[in-house]
This record gives C-alpha cells, structure tokens and sequence, in this order.
C-alpha cells in the first residue's frame, strides 16, 4: 500500500484474536514458536487500531488488557513496563475498560513518583520507569491523566531532589516543574488544569516552577466563551501580580474583540500599581483591541518615563503591533528617537516607525534625519531597510538614499540602501545609472547579485 496507515488498518481488520499479539497461553517466561508483537514497534499502531474495531467484543479487548497490565517476564520485569505502558495507550482505544483509572494513576506514580509517609519523603522510580511512564502519559485518557497530574502538583513538595528530566528553560527540573510542564501539553481547554496552574502561581515563590506554569498556563487555553468567562473571573477576584500577568497575558491570546475582557483589562490598567501588570495588560489590550486608547496612552507614557533601554525597545515593539497609524505613536516614537544615545533603541525605533508610520511626513523626516547624522551602521541601515517601506516615491527619500550609496562604505548599508530604492522607484533613470555605477565598483559578490537583481526589477526596458 502507498501509505502506512492503511496497511496497518487493513492488518488490523485481518487479526482474528489477540493472541496473535500476546500468547494466551503465556505464563512467565516466552512461548515457544509463538511471536510476542506487542514489544515489536511497528505493530503498535496495528494493536492500538485492533483495539478500536467496534466488532471486536468488550470482554477480548477487557482480557488482553488485563494481560498486558498482569504481564509477567521473569526477567527483573524489564517487558513488564513496556506492556504496561502499551496497556495506557490501549485504554485509550478502549476507554470503557475496568481497569483504566487503576492504569493512569499507576503510570502517571511511576512517572512522577509519591509521597512515602514511613519516610516522610517523596520518593521516585528509576530514570528508564520514570521516562517511559512519562512519555506514555500523554498516549493514555487525557481526562484520567489530567486528574492524576493535578494530585502530583497539588501534593509534590517544591524541593524535591532536582532530577535530570526533559530539560526546561535549559535546566534541570524538579518532579513538580515536570508535572507541570506536561499538564501544558495534555491538559488544553481542561477548566480544572487551569484552575490548578493559576493556584500555583499564585502560591509558589520559586521562579523557575512559576516560569514553567506560565509556559503550561498559555498552552492549555482555548478560545472559547466558557475559559474566556473563567479567566475574566479571576482577573475580578485575585490579588497576585504574577496571575494578573498570566491572566491578562492568555486574555490577549484568546479574547479578540471581547468586550468584556477589554471593559476589565482597562479598569485594571488603571488601577494596578505594579508595572510589570500595567505592562501586560497594555499589551494584551492592544492584542485585543487594536488601537485601544487608553492601552496607547499608557505606552507611550511608559515609554517617556522609563529609563531602561529594553524596556524602550519592548515598548516601541508592542506600539507597532497595536498603534498603526495612530498620530501620537508616531510622534512618541519620534521623540525616542531623537532624543535616545542607546543605538539598539534608535534601530528598533526605526522599525517601528517602518510599521505605523507610512506615508507619514514627520516620520519620513525623522528617518532621514537618523540617516544622515547617524554614525551607527546598523542603525543607518534601519534607517535606509524602514525608509523603503514608508515612503513610496518620496523625493527627498530617493535623494537621501543616492546620497548614502555615493558615501558609504559599508557593504550592509549599502545592500539597505539599494533594496530599498526599487521598493520605491520604479523606471527612474537617476537610481538606474547609480545603480549600473555601484554594480561596476562594488568588490563584495553578494551586493553585486542584489543590484543585479534591483537593475532587473526596476529598469524594464531600459538600454543603458
């Protein structure tokens, strides 16, 4: 067959009993002459397929669960997991199985491992149980393996010893930063994950588990009215700055043009106290209202109060995802510009204004400006790369442009420069012959490629 599932659907049709899977007769040790596939790889789809086939009666698919979960092999249970966690998959075709509660939650333990009273620790399974229990997790019933997570991060101590799992933010993780990491990937739209996540938020004070429950937070939201409904309520009623960021933050994610979620992401602009949630919520009520007034305002107050470069360019960023051309952006941006020593801070500007600022005169000769004053390259070639796209046809832009290409000497500038006169010159006989004399003098290969192909996009037809 051409492709695979179909093979596999069709070998699934032809398998009569689960023996052929699984010896019936098997004890503790191989059956002679008999071949044990639920260990072979490429027949677990085929299993997993059989399992589904609605004319194969409850009570077959029941046993050879059941097999699977009671599988002894005798030799220190080495096929004793790796039919167990076949077993999680399995009830996921089959998820009237009795023993499918029993199976989550004796997977989802292994993976993570359970608090030993005698000891008074929390004790885990070896790494090789641990990373097959894992990964079988999200193969199983969500719903189950959700509920099984939850008890893990609601009892699992923060301090647990830090074992090398599945690397997050480029760390070690602790059991609990696991948890919830996979509660993220499993756990979309369930209204008790979210629940669970925004409690720990507000209740932990270890940065890294807070880190990865905001990476989790984001992944399980869904946009629909019920999530929507449940986190609106939330942003009402809690008093932690970190939810209020996480809250506002998937808001902006999943509530386009909800005016409820606009009506009290404003009201919290204008009454929190902490600026990084003043920060979020601007933002995510641009996201969600393109051009919101009050969320504008208050950026560009930021951005004239604020002494902190990054936090300028961060600014100027989320200014050109929700301000197009908006008058008092623009002229904010501006002033940043003219009036920042910081060279990162003027090449973002510049981008920035490149996005909100077409055809606008003061930004036009603002660019210019920086063009002509600046001594940064990069920052020149900003300047020259957002000029393009602004100021289609523009004359002074033209001249300004020639006038870099006839002084420069930096190859970057100048490939800047040139992309962006044939974005707004098309036929001019000047930027031709400037451009035919830059491809005769040029000694870098790849600016003589890019004027060869400007030359052939905006000189149709002509013969010099």
């Amino acid at each position: 067959f051409y492709h695979a599932t179909f093979q596999e659907y069709f070998a699934a049709l032809a398998v009569e009993d689960w023996d052929y899977f699984l010896p019936r007769n098997h004890v503790d040790c191989p059956v002679a002459g008999k071949r044990y596939r639920i260990f072979e790889k490429q027949w677990k789809q085929v299993i997993l397929l059989w399992l589904g086939r609605e004319d194969v009666a409850d009570e077959e698919k029941e046993a050879f669960i059941r097999a699977l979960v009671e599988f002894e092999d005798g030799v220190r249970d080495f096929y004793f997991y790796q039919a167990y966690f076949l077993a999680a998959a399995a009830i996921n075709e089959f998820t009237f199985c009795s023993l499918a509660g029993e199976i989550v939650r004796q997977v989802v333990k292994w993976g993570f491992g359970y608090f030993n009273f005698e000891k008074q620790e929390w004790q885990t399974f070896f790494n090789l149980i641990e990373e097959g229990a894992r990964k079988a997790i999200p193969e199983t019933i969500r719903r189950l393996a959700i509920s099984e997570l939850i008890q893990i991060i609601e009892s699992c101590p923060e301090e647990n010893s830090q074992k090398k799992a599945v690397s997050i933010l480029g760390k070690p993780v602790t059991v609990l930063g696991e948890a919830v990491s996979i509660l993220g990937k499993i756990g979309q739209g369930n209204l008790e994950a979210i629940a669970t996540l925004i409690h720990l938020l507000e209740a932990t004070k270890n940065e890294d588990i807070c880190q990865i429950a905001r990476l989790s937070f984001e992944k399980i939201l869904l946009i629909n009215p019920e999530v929507i409904a449940t986190l609106i309520r939330i942003l009402k009623t809690t008093e932690y700055e970190h939810t209020r960021q996480s809250v506002a933050y998937s808001l902006g994610k999943i509530a386009p043009g909800n005016p409820v979620a606009i009506a009290y992401l404003i009201r919290l602009l204008k009454t929190t106290e902490d600026e990084h949630t003043r920060q979020s919520v601007a933002y995510s009520l641009g996201n969600i209202d393109p051009g919101n007034s009050v969320a504008i305002a208050y950026l560009i107050r930021l951005l004239e109060t604020t002494e902190d470069e990054h936090t300028r360019q961060r600014v100027a960023f989320w200014l050109e995802q929700i301000a197009q051309g908006n008058l008092e952006a623009i002229a904010a941006l501006i002033r940043l510009l003219e009036t920042t020593e910081d060279e990162d801070t003027r090449g973002s500007t510049a981008y920035s204004l490149g996005e909100i600022g077409q055809g606008n005169p003061e930004a036009i000769a603002a660019l210019i400006r920086l063009l002509e004053t600046t001594e940064d390259e990069d920052t020149r070639g900003s300047a020259a790369y957002n000029l393009g796209k602004i100021a289609p046809g523009n004359p002074e832009v033209i001249a300004a442009l020639i006038r870099l290409l006839e002084t420069t000497e930096n190859e970057r500038t100048r490939q800047s420069a040139e992309k962006s006169l044939w974005r707004i010159v098309e036929g001019n006989q000047e930027i031709i012959a400037m451009l035919i004399c830059l491809l005769e003098t040029t000694e870098d290969e790849f600016t003589r490629r890019s004027v060869a192909v400007s030359l052939s996009k905006i000189a149709h037809g002509n013969s010099a």
